[in-house]
């Protein structure tokens, strides 16, 4: 199983629209269910562009909260490397992290996943 870990997907812009091609591309070649995208939340507008194979793991959880563009982007640091507790066991072998809220999750995984 294959994973792709982005914390927030918030509009259709050009990466969310690449790491969704890659993931569908990836679903097709491994069968569905295998690649599984894993994130807070998801928006709605979103959900045109997720292939059919890809399984979407969402918490829900609202990552603007203040308004507030830098305190908000804050805020994502802090809670991606909450995902990682949703990692499929499976899946350690065969994570991608996508953007620099991810690095903070990167590093959790490394230090407690991965011994």
């Amino acid at each position: 199983m294959l994973v792709f870990f982005y914390p927030q997907f918030k509009k259709l812009t050009g990466a969310e629209r690449l790491i969704l091609k890659l993931a569908d591309y990836t679903a097709q070649r491994l069968g569905a269910g295998k690649v599984v995208l894993l994130t807070h939340r998801f928006a709605r507008q979103c959900r045109p562009a997720l292939g059919a194979g890809v399984r979407l793991i969402e918490t829900g959880w609202r990552v603007e909260v203040t308004g507030n563009h830098y305190l908000d982007a804050a805020i994502e640091y802090a809670v991606g490397p909450a995902l990682t507790l949703l990692i499929p066991p499976c899946a350690l072998r065969g994570i991608i992290f996508f953007g620099p809220p991810s690095v903070p999750a990167m590093w959790i995984a490394r230090r407690f996943l991965f011994r």
